[in-house]
């Protein structure tokens, strides 16, 4: 995995909230691009440590819902808690 130095926009740096709900979301690119990112190894290695993030927070009281979106396009994932 590759993590860029650059920051994140203002309007991705802090949590949503409404009301007493927090909502993340993350998008993750890959290195290459172009083919079928669910095919590749990076893809596992994603898909590995997004399981792991959500067996965590699957397991805590205060969280409603948690998702991987494979299906949002050829080059990014959406990851949404």
């Amino acid at each position: 995995m590759n993590e860029t130095p650059e920051p994140l926009p203002e309007f991705l740096a802090e949590p949503s909230r409404i009301g007493t709900e927090i909502s993340v979301t993350g998008k993750w690119v890959p290195t290459q691009q172009g083919g079928r990112f669910r095919k590749t190894e990076e893809s596992q290695e994603m898909l590995a440590e997004w399981e792991d993030i959500h067996a965590g927070a699957r397991a805590h009281d205060g969280v409603l819902s948690t998702e991987i979106n494979h299906a949002v396009g050829e080059d990014a994932v959406l990851v949404h808690h």
